[in-house]
């Protein structure tokens, strides 16, 4: 995973005012960050639970101009896409991404339980760059807003929004036998043949092998 790299201390140019210090600061860390969005979440964050497929998968979310990941459950999608959003807000001014999913409530945990609840609650920094007090947790209005102007905004997989980046997050591939379970019901009410279908796909399977 990304370690917290080490920064050392500027020789004071004394020719410029503060201000134009602190501006200066400011554009070399972005720049830094933009280039490399993995270690904005280890270094500035102070987050270090990533591993080191996480890092590659982070980094190459933000160079990749279409990003498709297949991935099981039970490996941190939500806290890596939650993330995401949190750090390409911080980096990118005024921005706008689009979270969508099959339903509502569904893309909808990304924002209350991830972004304004487990990252929000435990990391300080995140806490100073968002505005909770004008970001909505509603049902059908639920969005995150930034003190720079970028907004996370939630709707539905069907809706038309636009945005910077447009994220479908945790869509449900259906099984083969589901589909032949779905396909059985409407022929005959019954499950009854579903064991069928099943020694079918084993046949199916061993005469490729």
């Amino acid at each position: 995973m990304a370690k917290p790299i080490k920064t050392r201390k500027r020789i004071l140019d004394k020719t410029k005012t503060k201000e134009e210090r602190r501006r200066d600061g400011i554009r070399d860390f972005t720049d830094f960050y933009r280039q490399n969005p993995h270690r904005c979440v280890s270094t500035h964050f102070q987050c270090t639970s990533f591993t080191w497929w996480q890092d590659l998968i982070f980094y190459l979310m933000f160079k990749s101009t279409v990003f498709f990941g297949i991935m099981t459950r039970g490996i941190g999608k939500s806290f890596e896409i939650g993330w995401f959003c949190v750090v390409f807000c911080c980096i990118m001014p005024r921005s706008r991404i689009v979270i969508a999913s099959g339903t509502r409530s569904q893309a909808r945990l990304i924002v209350t339980q991830k972004i304004l609840g487990e990252i929000y609650n435990r990391y300080p920094k995140v806490r100073q760059e968002i505005d909770i007090k004008n970001s909505s947790v509603a049902q059908n209005n639920t969005y995150v807003k930034f003190w720079n102007g970028s907004e996370v905004v939630v709707v539905t997989g069907g809706d038309s929004s636009r945005g910077n980046y447009l994220i479908f997050a945790t869509f449900k591939l259906p099984l083969q036998t589901e589909m032949f379970d779905k396909k059985s019901r409407k022929k005959t009410g019954k499950l009854k043949c579903q064991s069928e279908w099943k020694a079918k796909l084993k046949n199916l399977v061993t005469r490729r092998a």
